[in-house]
């Protein structure tokens, strides 16, 4: 809802340019309470990003129109499009597309351990006042961030190089490993940062990527699109009984009917 307002307020878009259904079902995902504090010439877009960020999500307009908000989550539920690579002899089924092509993209670095920081205190005071006796409160008075930490050591055994998210800057710990940053947070609640944070840490596990070229006729081209989860069949890679993966970035061209999807699952 903050988004929708800060877009509105903007003039990029109007309700009939704003998905309500990504609205709506961002707002069940994500129900907790947000704090922005600006008070220099942030701009609207800098803004959305911080927003965006802070749910684990993606902001814009798609080949459509459309204004866009989406959290990034595991591929499940039912694809939009199958994708299979087709060997001679095989029978296609009636809801499969060509796979025309597949590529590979480097993985990611595995993550053991993830750090956030949420609720920003814009005002430390390195030495509050005596009548401030609450540990807790005297921690946030006298730092800028609060931090969520969640890890999983079993991955650290399996993975001696595996990487340590750290969502927010100026955090001083040790990494065990390599670090990846991101971006500090704007949630106020504990809870709910800390239930980001394990969701993130999961995120970043093994995951594969690819970049497929794929046959696209004039129903699927309007049902496959950025976000959504689609099914690829192919006989490399673990890939022969199926695999889900999310649209992470999608060209589009019409005159061959084709599409180059980077898919991420």
């Amino acid at each position: 809802q903050i988004i929708k307002r800060l877009v509105l307020a903007s003039g990029v878009a109007t309700l009939a340019t704003i998905s309500a259904a990504d609205i709506a079902l961002v707002d069940a995902l994500q129900p907790a309470e947000l704090g922005i504090y600006v008070n220099d010439d942030t701009s609207y877009a800098s803004a959305l990003d911080r927003i965006a960020e802070t749910i684990g999500g993606w902001r814009g307009f798609d080949r459509f129109g459309m204004f866009r908000l989406a959290r990034l989550d595991a591929p499940a539920g039912v694809p939009v499009a199958t994708f299979r690579m087709f060997q001679r002899g095989d029978a296609a089924r009636i809801d499969e597309l060509q796979l025309l092509a597949l590529e590979p993209r480097p993985a990611a670095i595995p993550a053991w351990a993830s750090r956030l920081a949420f609720d920003n205190n814009p005002n430390v005071i390195a030495e509050p006042a005596a009548s401030v006796t609450d540990p807790d409160r005297l921690g946030w008075l006298r730092n800028a961030w609060r931090w969520a930490s969640y890890e999983q050591a079993s991955v650290l055994l399996q993975h001696p190089g595996a990487a340590e998210l750290v969502f927010g800057d100026g955090y001083e710990k040790d990494a065990t490993g390599p670090r990846v940053a991101g971006p500090a947070t704007l949630f106020l609640d504990r809870g709910a940062a800390e239930t980001e944070n394990i969701r993130r840490l999961a995120l970043f596990g093994r995951r594969q990527r690819f970049r497929a070229t794929v046959a696209l006729d004039e129903d699927t081209a309007t049902a496959v699109e950025l976000g959504r989860v689609v099914s690829i069949i192919y006989p490399r890679w673990g890939l022969a009984g199926g695999k889900f993966f999310r649209v992470t970035g999608m060209e589009y061209n019409a005159l061959r009917g084709v599409a180059y999807l980077e898919l991420w699952g």
